[in-house]
């Protein structure tokens, strides 16, 4: 499983889905914002 310096095993599987969603989201948030910056 993918880690983001988190210890994320011992939660629930519901909080766990909800932290891996909001990581996922920030993540694809940066590579957006890099591309954008990058296509100019």
């Amino acid at each position: 499983a993918a880690h983001w310096g988190l210890d994320i095993s011992g939660l629930p599987d519901e909080d766990r889905h909800r932290v891996i969603d909001r990581a996922k989201a920030y993540i694809e948030g940066l590579i957006a914002d890099y591309e954008d910056r990058n296509a100019k």
